[in-house]
Order: structure tokens, then C-alpha cells, then sequence
């Protein structure tokens, strides 16, 4: 049943109290088209199917301008202490003979039978593909390791073998097709595309936390949809860039997994698991908007529909792909369309959010020490639309 259409109603209607018709309608659908895209890469298929849907201005990290990997040199920890072991997600339970159940669903959908049989499944399925199997095994590295790429997919299938099947096999095509690795490389001939629209996007990767997962930050309010969306960007070449910055993550999330993997065992001063046991560390998203009012929200509407359309490579191909979101600093216009959210969002989804109208350094504490949060928050005082459109304005894209 697609609950998407009772759900903007129900919106719209406890928005009339509080502003006209005409706001509450605009509102209500600049609002759905956010959140839509904020659980692109978080929730459930059931989750999503409720909802009607299947650089270098930030931080001085090479990883935020495209052509420069994420590796261990240039990526910083967000805290004083190192490593250490926080992170549930690293204590790989599959194959174990017995599993807490609430272990277990706090990040996976299934257990050790189901896992095995789509690993068979899958296991079946290359061993009769014509492809070298070094292209499937490049495939399973993108995502940390074959168990943490099988794990993603099935659990974004809802623990259902057969359907998680289908969408590896079509994500596994879509990165053949469109070279889809080698966009974070040094030269690829989508870097000098990737390189323009970095500085009209508004977003920077801040750094690692303790226990590996990679932190985003985005300030909404400078962010400019209708401009993105606009005849010298547009939704294909958007589209291109949102690759990259995804593969990015990725990157940093091995670089998470690989920190994970060198931390010692608590004797004999070995790694206490190997590459292919320790669970690839998902990310950490912040979405602070501060600054940003209903007109604001409302002169969007065109632009975020199409933005959207192209940031659902997300939702198709990066399954899993979110550890925790932050929503902070958020309106009441939000919050309360949050409210309504939270009637059709699975408990693992609605665990993964959290929408606060303050900064909420209590919850971020939890992942980064208090001189990272506020330098944090300060990373984007530098940036200026005049300078950005001045930069560009003699060279627009063809």
C-alpha cells in the first residue's frame, strides 16, 4: 500500500493551522521532497515504499576535492583518544551459533540461515557469470569486504534472499556500465565536472570518528537548489558529482574499517580481527539547518524535485549506507512534518534519526569531542555565494 499520499495530506493538514493554504501546500511538499532524500540512503524498502519513493571552500582534507583519495594520511579523528572498541557494528555476528536478537536487529534484518543462503545465492550466480571473477571481487571491496556488502544488501531487502539478489546484481551492472570505481581516481575524465560542481555544494567531509565511521557535514541554507537544477548544472551532471561524493564516502568508510582492523587485540598485540570479518563502519550525516526559513523552503520547491530525482543513485545502489543522521537546528515546520513521519517509519529507521532545534551537541558528543563540534559548525563561515559565482562566471559549463 502506498501510504505516501495520506501521509502528505495528514501533513498538510495540521500545517493549515498555523499558516495559510497556499504555505502549507508548498511547505508540505518542499518538506516530503527533503526527507525523501534524507531516507534515500537510510531506511528500509518498507520505509521507503511508505514514502512514494523506490570542497575545498569547508576543510583543508584532500578528500573533499575530487581527484584526491581518502586514505589514512589525510583523514583526521575527530577525538583525542584513538580507537577504540565502541562500534557494535564491528563485532561481525554472522556465522556465530548464537546471536542476541537485539544485537542482531540493530543493524540487520536477518540471521546466520538467511545470510548463508543468499550467500549461496549469490555464490551460484557469479560462479556461472562469464566475467573474470576479479570484477566481482573488486565489487565486495567497494563495500569493505564481501560479508559487508552482502550484509548491506540483504538487510536493505529486508532480510528477503531473493530480492537483495536482484538489486546486487543490478547494482553490480550500473557500476560496470558506468565506471563507477574509477571516479575517485586521478584522472578520469568526470573529475573536471566534479571539480565545478564541488563549489556549489555546500557539504564537506569532516573527518573519522573513534570507531571509524565517516562524518558529512551540510549546511543547508547555503546550499542553492535552483541553481544546481539549472540549465548550467542540471540533473544528469548532478547526478555525476552525487557518484562521486558517494564513492568518496565509501572510501572513507574503508579508511574507517581499515583503522578498525589495525587496532590492536587486548593481548598479544595483533589485529583483533581480520579485513574479511570486520564489518565496514557506516556514516555519519549532519544536516544543520540554521538560517533556513519557510521562504526559503518555498523558493526551492522546483529545484528539489529534480534533486531528488538525482540523489536516488543512493537509495538504489548504496544500500545501508548510514550509520546515524543529525538533524539539527531544524524549523518547526520541520519538526512538525517529522511528527507525522514518525507514523510510517520503521523503529531501525526512526533509531537512525535525530531532529533537534538546537545544535544537539549531546548526541553528537557521542561520536566527536567538543573542539571538533564547534570547529565543525565554524568549517563553513568562510564560504560566499559572490565568490563562488565570481569564480565561475567568465567559464560557465557547456
Amino acid at each position: 500500500m502506498d501510504c505516501s499520499r495520506p501521509c502528505i495530506a495528514l501533513s498538510t493538514t495540521l500545517l493549515e493551522h498555523q499558516l495559510s493554504v497556499k504555505f502549507a501546500f508548498l511547505s508540505a511538499r518542499v518538506n516530503v521532497a527533503l526527507m525523501a532524500s534524507l531516507l534515500a540512503t537510510t531506511s528500509s524498502e518498507e520505509d521507503r515504499s511508505a514514502f512514494g519513493t523506490s570542497g575545498p571552500l569547508f576543510s583543508p582534507l584532500s578528500c573533499n576535492n575530487p581527484g584526491n583519495l581518502a586514505t589514512r594520511e589525510n583523514i583526521k579523528m575527530l577525538n583525542k583518544h584513538g580507537v577504540r572498541d565502541k562500534c557494535d557494528e564491528s563485532k561481525s555476528w554472522v556465522g556465530q551459533k548464537t546471536v542476541d536478537a537485539k544485537t542482531r536487529a540493530a543493524y540487520n534484518l536477518f540471521d546466520e540461515v538467511t545470510f548463508s543462503k543468499f550467500q549461496s545465492l549469490m555464490d551460484e550466480y557469479i560462479s556461472t557469470c562469464e566475467l573474470d571473477p576479479a570484477v566481482w571481487e573488486e565489487f565486495f571491496a567497494a563495500f569493505g569486504n564481501k560479508r559487508t556488502c552482502l550484509s548491506r544488501f540483504l538487510t536493505a531487502r529486508d532480510g528477503n534472499p531473493n530480492n537483495a539478489a536482484v538489486m546486487m546484481k543490478n547494482t553490480f551492472q550500473f557500476r560496470l556500465e558506468n565506471r563507477v570505481s574509477q571516479i575517485v581516481y586521478p584522472g578520469d575524465d568526470r573529475l573536471e565536472l566534479c571539480k565545478r560542481i564541488r563549489d556549489y555544494w555546500t557539504g564537506t567531509f569532516f573527518g573519522v570518528t573513534e570507531d571509524g565511521s565517516p562524518v558529512q557535514y551540510h549546511r543547508v541554507e547555503l546550499l542553492r537548489p535552483p541553481l544546481l537544477m539549472g540549465k548550467d548544472v542540471g540533473e544528469d551532471r548532478l547526478r555525476i558529482f552525487y557518484l562521486w561524493w558517494l564513492e568518496t564516502c565509501l572510501s572513507m568508510q574503508r579508511v574507517g574499517q581499515e583503522l578498525r582492523s589495525s587496532k590492536p587485540a587486548a593481548a598479544g598485540g595483533k589485529s583483533a580481527l581480520s579485513d574479511s570479518n570486520i564489518i565496514m563502519p557506516k556514516g555519519i550525516e549532519i544536516f544543520d539547518f540554521k538560517g533556513v526559513s519557510l521562504w526559503y523552503l518555498s523558493g526551492c520547491i522546483s529545484g528539489l524535485r529534480m534533486f531528488s530525482r538525482a540523489l536516488s543513485v543512493g537509495q538504489d545502489h548504496y544500500p545501508e549506507n548510514l550509520r546515524k543522521a543529525f538533524v539539527i537546528n531544524a524549523p518547526s515546520i520541520i519538526a512538525l512534518l517529522w511528527t507525522v513521519c514518525l507514523y510510517v517509519l520503521s523503529p531501525r529507521t526512526k533509531s537512525k534519526i535525530q531532529l533537534t532545534s538546537d545544535e544537539n551537541r549531546e548526541g553528537l558528543r557521542e561520536f566527536m569531542d567538543d573542539d571538533m563540534i564547534t570547529s565543525m559548525f565554524s568549517s563553513t563561515d568562510i564560504y560566499q555565494h559572490s565568490f563562488v559565482d565570481e569564480k565561475h562566471a567568465n567559464d560557465p559549463l557547456e
